[in-house]
């Protein structure tokens, strides 16, 4: 459903620093993204947003598949 209130998010910006990490011996893989500054980074659409935490964890679920779990926090200031 789109009503139009959210709108002033659509054109936010987020500047972010991605690492992860694989345990191939439990056969899992995490990413991490946090927001980072940068002074070249043009603002578009008046709102720079923040990313306070965002976490991938992709486990194995059998039968070649996998289950992706994402766990995130934005700041749109």
């Amino acid at each position: 459903m789109h009503d139009g209130e959210n709108d002033r998010f659509l054109g936010a910006v987020v500047l972010c620093c991605r690492s992860w990490r694989c345990n191939l011996a439990q056969n899992v893989c995490v990413l991490v993204s946090t927001s980072v500054e940068h002074a070249d980074a043009p603002l578009m659409g008046g709102v720079r947003a923040v990313t306070l935490a965002s976490r991938y964890l992709v486990e194995p679920c059998g039968s070649g598949r996998s289950r992706l779990t994402h766990i995130g926090r934005v700041d749109f200031r």
